[in-house]
Parts: structure tokens; C-alpha cells; sequence
């Protein structure tokens, strides 16, 4: 009759050698629980087999466009998988965070097959895989720059039409205070005159308002 075995010698034994994944190869997948063990949860309902997009059709896409559908953890690692496509059948691309956070392609089919090693998160609220490259560390991910309110003033001389003679561009959104500022930057150079606006036959130089947000 066999010793009952301890709980390490299960993982031992049950373990597998990790593999890197890439574009043709599986994702890995670690095991500590035998997998007759039964995972608690449905790893793909139907309501997802609606929802999550098929595969290659969110190529084209920035990651902040593209939505991560579903969350897939193993309990006894730190090992995480992030849903965005789906073949229908058993395909599916995303994320993992494991060894190392990248892209690649899982099978439903293996995921199922690791019973309790592998589980879904049942309260995983849709968010863009942006974000979770982001939350993950992922060394690929470029964040979106935000562009800052701008405020372009223009100087024209008025003695050649609306000549503009310079342009000066500030962090901000308040117009009147772009305009002070340029207008003081602007003295430093050139003869203008106190009076900014109105009738430009009292002043060669007219500081004007340019667009916001100029590029």
C-alpha cells in the first residue's frame, strides 16, 4: 500500500517544467493540485462566447481601444491570464503575467484540463488591456501621452497686412493670461505698443489670441 504523499510531494509531482510562449507556442502551464480536482468555476460561460471578439480582429487596435473580456489565475502561483480574443472553440489571445508579462495564445481546452490550478475571476470588471499592461508591468507598453490644454498667441505686424511675426505657446487655459505673458515676452524684443487690441492703426504690433491645443 502507498504513503499518503504531503502536499509537496503533490506539487512535485504534478508540477511541469515552464516554457516560453510566443505566436506558435502555448502559454505555461504551472500545476500544483492534481487536476481531477475540479476548478469552482466555469472558466467560459455563454454570455462570453457572445462577447469576447474572435481572434485577430482587435490587431489593428491601440491597447486602449481593446477590451480584456476575461480574467483567468491560477490560486497556488502568481500566474494570470488576460482574455481579449477568442476563436469560439478553444483558441483564445491575451495577456499572461507569469515568469514574464506578454502576449501569446491559450487553450481553453488545457486551461480546462488543469481543473483547480486554474480559475476564473467571477467579479472582473471589463477594463482596457491598456490598463492592465499598465497594472502588469508590461516592458511593451507605451502609455497614451495626454495632451495639455494650450493656448497659442500670435504677434502680427500690422504695417504688412497680419503679417505674423512670432508665435509663443502656453500651458494653459486661461486666454487672458497667455495674452499677458506673451505680451511681456514680446516687449522684451520688439516696440509695441500699450495698446494690444483694437484698432491696429495705434500699434504696428498686435498681440492676437491663436487657437488652443496648436500644433
Amino acid at each position: 500500500m502507498s504513503k499518503k504523499m504531503t502536499r509537496d510531494q503533490e506539487k512535485a509531482m504534478f508540477a511541469k517544467n515552464y516554457q516560453p510562449s510566443g505566436k506558435s507556442q502555448r502559454i505555461p502551464m504551472p500545476r500544483y493540485m492534481p487536476p481531477s480536482v475540479k476548478s469552482p468555476t466555469m472558466l467560459m460561460t455563454k454570455q462570453m462566447r457572445k462577447e469576447i471578439p474572435p481572434l485577430y480582429s482587435t490587431e489593428n487596435k491601440k491597447p486602449e481601444d481593446i477590451t480584456v473580456h476575461a480574467h483567468y489565475f491560477t490560486p497556488f502561483s502568481s500566474y494570470d491570464w488576460y482574455i481579449t480574443e477568442y476563436d469560439g472553440k478553444d483558441t483564445m489571445f491575451g495577456l499572461v503575467k507569469g515568469h514574464d508579462t506578454e502576449l501569446g495564445y491559450v487553450s481553453l481546452s488545457e486551461l480546462e484540463s488543469q481543473g483547480m490550478n486554474v480559475e476564473r475571476d467571477r467579479y472582473w470588471n471589463k477594463k482596457s488591456l491598456a490598463s492592465v499592461m499598465k497594472e502588469t508591468g508590461y516592458r511593451g507598453y507605451k502609455p497614451k501621452e495626454s495632451k495639455k490644454d494650450k493656448i497659442v498667441v500670435e504677434l502680427v505686424d500690422t504695417n504688412y497686412g497680419s503679417k505674423i511675426v512670432e508665435k509663443k505657446e502656453f500651458d494653459t487655459t486661461n486666454r487672458s493670461q497667455a495674452e499677458n505673458k506673451a505680451f511681456s515676452e514680446f516687449s522684451k524684443k520688439y516696440d509695441l505698443s500699450e495698446k494690444r487690441k483694437g484698432n491696429p492703426k495705434f500699434s504696428r504690433y498686435v498681440v492676437l489670441s491663436g487657437k488652443d491645443n496648436y500644433d
